[in-house]
C-alpha cells in the first residue's frame, strides 16, 4: 500500500525540478518544521512564506494523497478538528460531509480544499499567526508559490519515518536525496525506547536489524543502518522516549538525548549529515550545536536563526524579499469562499 501511494508523489517530485548538488550546502540547514508551526499555521502557503522571510534553508513539509490522486501538503492522516473547519459540502447531500475528522485518503481534492485550515490557533502554539480561510495547497501549488517568491535554488529531500518509502524512492528516483527520520521508539519490534525494548526490527525501519551493525551504542548503529540503503541524512528525534516525563531539555533531571557525539561522528565518517527534530528550546539548540549537527528542524525558525546570529560564525541563508513574497502569497494563496 505504501509503495502505491508513494509513486504518484515521486512522479510529481521528478517532474518538478532536476536534482543537483545544492549551492545551499554551505549554509547551516535551518529547517522550518511544517513551515514553522510555532509562528504560523502549519503546512500552508502563509507558513512557507514566513519561512522564506526568516531565511530558512529548508521548508519542511508533509504530503498526503487524496482519493483522486493529488499530493496535498498536510501532516496528519485525517483532518484534525483543532486545525481545520468545514465551510460547506462540495455538492448537495455529499455523504462524506462533514469532512473534518475524515482521512485525506478518503476525500477528493475538491473536498479537502473546501476546508478552512487557517483560522484555528493551536493551544500548544499560542503565538501562531492565523490567516483565516486559508485552503490547503497541493504540492505543485507549493512549488509554483516558491518559484514565484524566490530565485534561490530549491532542492527536494524526501524524509520519512517509514524507511520502506525511502528505499522505494531510491529505486524510482535514485538521485533524490533522502533523510531517515527515526526515534528510539521506531527502531524495534513492539516499540519501546532507548533503554527498554524488544529485540528485532520494526516495520518502520524496513525490517533492518539495527543491532546487526557495528557500534557500541544504538546511536552509532542506527546511522550505519540508514547508510546501508543509501540515506544521505539521518534525522533523529532530539529527545529520547526514555526521558523522564516533563524532562524537556538538557537542563532538566531525567532528560535523555537520542542524538549523541558518537552518532554525529559516525554519520560524518560515512559522509552523512545529521539534522535532528524537533528542537524548540534554546538549551536544546545549544546542546545540538555543540555536538556539531548539520542542521536542525524546528517549529521556531525565527528564534533559532536569531540564536545562531548571536553565537556568530555560522553561514546563514539570505532573507527573502518581503515585498516579493507578499505579492506571490497574494497571488497563490487560495481562500475558501
Amino acid at each position: 500500500m505504501y509503495a502505491a501511494a508513494l509513486l504518484p508523489l515521486l512522479a510529481i517530485l521528478a517532474s518538478a525540478t532536476p536534482v543537483k548538488r545544492w549551492s545551499y550546502e554551505k549554509y547551516y540547514d535551518l529547517q522550518a518544521h511544517r513551515g514553522g508551526r510555532g509562528e504560523t499555521i502549519e503546512n500552508t502557503l502563509p507558513s512557507f512564506a514566513q519561512g522564506l522571510l526568516n531565511g530558512v534553508t529548508t521548508l519542511e513539509l508533509d504530503c498526503g494523497i487524496t482519493k483522486d490522486g493529488h499530493a496535498v501538503v498536510w501532516h496528519d492522516e485525517n483532518i484534525d478538528p483543532t486545525k481545520c473547519k468545514d465551510t460547506g459540502a462540495v455538492f448537495d447531500n455529499d455523504p462524506m460531509f462533514p469532512y473534518v475528522g475524515k482521512y485525506i485518503a478518503n476525500l477528493t481534492l475538491a473536498q479537502v480544499q473546501s476546508l478552512d485550515c487557517g483560522s484555528l490557533r493551536l493551544d500548544g502554539f499560542p503565538l501562531q499567526e492565523i490567516v483565516p480561510k486559508t485552503r490547503l495547497a497541493t504540492l505543485p501549488e507549493l512549488f509554483d508559490f516558491v518559484k514565484c517568491a524566490t530565485d534561490e535554488p530549491v532542492l527536494i529531500t524526501h524524509q520519512s519515518f517509514d524507511w520502506r518509502a525511502l528505499i522505494k524512492s531510491k529505486e524510482v528516483y535514485p538521485e533524490l536525496r533522502t533523510s531517515a527520520l527515526c526515534a528510539d521508539s521506531t527502531l524495534y519490534k513492539g516499540g519501546g525506547n532507548l533503554t527498554s525494548h524488544q529485540r528485532g526490527p520494526s516495520g518502520m525501519v524496513a525490517g533492518i536489524d539495527v543491532d546487526s551493525f557495528p557500534g557500541d551504542t544504538v546511536c552509532e548503529r542506527v546511522v550505519r543502518a540508514a547508510h546501508s540503503f543509501g540515506a544521505d541524512y539521518i534525522s533523529p528525534t532530539e529527545t529520547a522516549a526514555a526521558s523522564a516525563a516533563g524532562a524537556l531539555d538538557p537542563s532538566m533531571d531525567g532528560w535523555i538525548s537520542f542524538v549523541s557525539k558518537e552518532m554525529v561522528d559516525t554519520a560524518h565518517e560515512l559522509g552523512m549529515g545529521v539534522k535532528p527534530w524537533t528542537a524548540n528550546r534554546k538549551n536544546t539548540f545549544d546542546y545540538l550545536i555543540d555536538l556539531g549537527v548539520d542542521g536542525v528542524i524546528t517549529d521556531f525558525p525565527h528564534e533559532f536563526r536569531r540564536h545562531l546570529e548571536h553565537l556568530g560564525g555560522y553561514d546563514l541563508a539570505p532573507l527573502a524579499d518581503p515585498s516579493r513574497v507578499a505579492k506571490c502569497l497574494a497571488k497563490h494563496n487560495q481562500l475558501t469562499s
